[in-house]
């Protein structure tokens, strides 16, 4: 982001209000991490305002277009990135199958981008919503995978949602680029029906404080976000929107990219090009599953977090 000083504005603490707090950090876009003396909540501040904040997430934000300013994501019209986000829409749902039955369960996926998991839970029964603040994202969904409900807005003001109640809710990397965290919670809670739980992943600043914030990819890339949190500052945040955390998954290196990762990402390049990419993928599949590759951990120490909480102490 190329961002003036008039794109800026200061901010007080999103968990406690709290205007008391350390820096930690100055990442390479020249923006400053700090931490809250109150409660501990890690932010960006001063942030981009709310308008500079909603530039970010334009055409090119799933594009690759912005990936080289250390925002956004790779093309998501292309065949090795989609099968990237399919294999990550199996491991996430592997980690929600240890606690969640899917058949018939209402679940509605905030920041759903093109719809793999909403796929893939609607193929074990479950009855999908899917919605992203993206208009150009939910059009790819809704081309890409017919007959799964897919809607462009906010949580709070999305018209189509105002008389649903759902069983789960899911946002996977959502919560750090929302700006107001808690008024966002208390929007999913009011969507939730009695019982339901919500599962939340997040990138995990104690991985960095373990690595090395110099080498931890949440400081070095993904310049969108707004706020860093920890098991315990999530934790916390859930319990006074009115959660009771159920479990709390770590997993993840977090180190940034190799010369190898890099070597890795050409190969699998070539075999998208040679259309041999699926096969090879199945094959790895087949002899070493993605959560046999990924080791999952309840440590807090991987790089990104998954949290399954639920909003009055039911738990499947």
């Amino acid at each position: 982001m190329n961002l003036l000083e008039s794109d800026l504005q200061s901010i007080t603490c999103g968990q406690c209000g709290s205007a008391l707090h350390l820096p930690l950090y100055e990442r390479p876009d020249g923006l400053k991490v700090v931490r809250c003396q109150t409660c501990g909540l890690a932010f960006l501040n001063p942030r981009p305002n709310e308008e500079s904040i909603l530039k970010t997430y334009n055409q090119g934000y799933f594009s690759g277009d912005s990936v080289g300013d250390g925002i956004g994501y790779g093309d998501y019209l292309s065949p090795h990135v989609i099968s990237d986000l399919e294999e990550t829409a199996q491991f996430r749902f592997n980690l929600l199958s240890r606690y969640l039955r899917w058949p018939g369960l209402r679940v509605l996926e905030v920041g759903c981008a093109s719809g793999e998991f909403c796929v893939r839970t609607a193929q074990a029964g479950a009855r999908i919503v899917g919605l992203d603040l993206s208009p150009e994202i939910i059009e790819i969904a809704r081309r890409r995978y017919r007959g799964v409900d897919f809607y462009s807005g906010a949580i709070e003001t999305t018209s189509a949602l105002q008389n649903r109640k759902f069983d789960l809710i899911a946002a996977f990397e959502v919560i750090e680029h929302v700006p107001d965290p808690k008024v966002w919670l208390a929007a999913l809670s009011s969507k939730l029906a009695p019982g339901g739980s919500i599962a939340l992943s997040t990138p995990n600043l104690n991985c960095g404080a373990r690595i090395g914030f110099d080498r931890w990819v949440g400081f070095q890339s993904s310049f969108e976000h707004l706020y860093y949190f920890t098991p315990d500052t999530l934790s916390r945040m859930l319990e006074e929107a009115g959660f009771a955390c159920r479990a709390t998954l770590s997993f993840g290196s977090g180190d940034r990219p190799t010369p190898n990762g890099a070597a890795r990402s050409a190969v699998k390049r070539v075999l998208c090009s040679l259309g041999l990419w699926g096969l090879a993928k199945k094959a790895r599949g087949a002899l070493n599953p993605i959560d046999q590759r990924v080791p999952i951990s309840e440590d807090g120490n991987g790089h990104t977090m998954l949290l399954v909480a639920t909003n009055q102490g039911a738990f499947v």
